[in-house]
């Protein structure tokens, strides 16, 4: 017979794909990750549609605008502000039926779909339903690793980030500046110049043609 004695569970294991570790900075009293993710891009404008370590499975096929199947990943979440979800449909996959919604990138450009109702009898997929699928030519994995606090997040730009904007504003500001001052008589003594040139032209075939 079975025992009915409780089961003392003695460690408990979180996934980190569903959870972030985070830290309160002292100085700044913002809180911050403790680990990197590294961006997924999109690919036809570079923003950040989600986190590698978001990924569930690297290994499913779909296809996008009725094409055939393609490399495919589960994705357990994508960045909310970088993303549209459209309007929800009815789609039998192979695991069943779902009522599924098409991804796309802000840019306009569609990246995957999301799973939201499971259709099926016995509701098999349900551990599926809020989920995501990316197609891999759709995204890049960028080259280095960001913190954020949360997967559904863009990340934050950095001090670097910020003061290489700055300083590309006070080029652009300093440029437009120099146009601006830039006197007017400096093209009109280029005009003159032009018509000087255009008028001692008859003069110099004048001469040759007397010597």
């Amino acid at each position: 017979p079975a025992s009915t004695r409780p089961l003392h569970v003695g460690q408990s294991f979180l996934g980190l794909r569903y959870t972030r570790l985070l830290v309160a900075n002292p100085w700044t009293h913002e809180v911050e990750a403790c680990m990197e993710s590294t961006p997924i891009l999109c690919r036809n404008c570079s923003a950040v549609i989600s986190y590698t370590d978001q990924f569930l499975c690297t290994k499913r096929r779909w296809g996008l605008d009725g094409g055939p199947s393609e490399s495919a990943c589960f994705v357990n979440t994508v960045v909310q502000a970088q993303v549209d979800v459209k309007d929800p449909y009815e789609e039998h996959l192979a695991q069943g039926l779902f009522e599924m919604a098409d991804v796309f990138c802000r840019c306009g450009r569609q990246v995957g779909y999301k799973f939201c109702t499971d259709r099926s009898r016995r509701n098999r997929n349900e551990n599926q339903v809020g989920r995501f699928g990316l197609v891999t030519s759709r995204f890049l994995v960028a080259s280095e690793p960001v913190r954020v606090c949360a997967a559904r997040e863009a990340p934050r730009p950095t001090v670097d980030a910020l003061l290489e904007a700055e300083r590309r504003a006070r080029e652009a500001e300093t440029a437009s500046a120099e146009a601006d001052a830039r006197p007017p008589t400096a093209v009109a003594e280029t005009a003159c110049a032009e018509e000087s040139l255009v008028g001692s032209l008859p003069q110099a075939q004048a001469l040759v043609s007397e010597g």
